[in-house]
């Protein structure tokens, strides 16, 4: 389900969505196995609101999924995510970025005796730049991500770093039409 915000409000606009969990109950004539409920799998709820005027694009965004609901092993997993992303048109070039932090969160209804898994945190941004070129345009960006596994120190046992990316991306695209385009 979704609901967008009236157009006509001084450059404003909005988003909320909520999604349905996949399962509302648990069904013996499945495959599912006796030990999983699955009935908040897959529900969502979030929202995006921003502002535009003239060159000027802002916007902000949270959502939250539920993506692993184990009942009667008592745990939940979650995905949270945030992000905040900014455009100015200069005309002849385009800047954009943004920033996210997403967290992977698994909750236990009872903490096991060793501790359970760590959540997971991501942070990461984007830059780019886009510059019309005849009926064409350059798209270039840069972006990393570096995740936190919140791993725990264990005896004997060195640390392992924790993951991280970077890319950069370039790119044209060659509309031929209203509908119609290379890339």
């Amino acid at each position: 389900i979704g609901y967008f915000l009236p157009p006509n409000l001084g450059g404003f606009y909005g988003q909320l969505q909520y999604s349905f969990s996949e399962k509302t109950k648990y069904s013996p004539g499945t495959a599912t196995p006796d030990v999983a409920n699955n009935s908040r799998t897959g529900r969502y709820i979030g929202g995006r609101f921003g502002y535009a005027n003239g060159p000027l694009d802002i916007a902000a965004a949270y959502g939250s999924s539920t993506v692993g609901d184990q009942f009667y092993v008592g745990t939940t997993n979650k995905v949270n995510t945030f992000n905040l992303g900014a455009s100015y048109d200069f005309g002849p070039v385009k800047l954009f970025g943004e920033v996210s932090r997403s967290k992977n969160k698994l909750d236990y209804e009872t903490e096991p005796f060793l501790g359970g898994r760590p959540d997971v945190d991501l942070t990461g941004y984007l830059l780019g730049v886009t510059v019309p070129v005849g009926a064409g345009l350059i798209r270039a960006s840069y972006s990393a991500v570096k995740y936190d596994n919140n791993q725990q120190e264990v005896l004997f046992q060195p640390r392992i770093a924790d993951p991280k990316a970077n890319k950069l991306a370039i790119g044209y695209v060659h509309n031929l039409s209203k509908r119609t385009a290379l890339y």
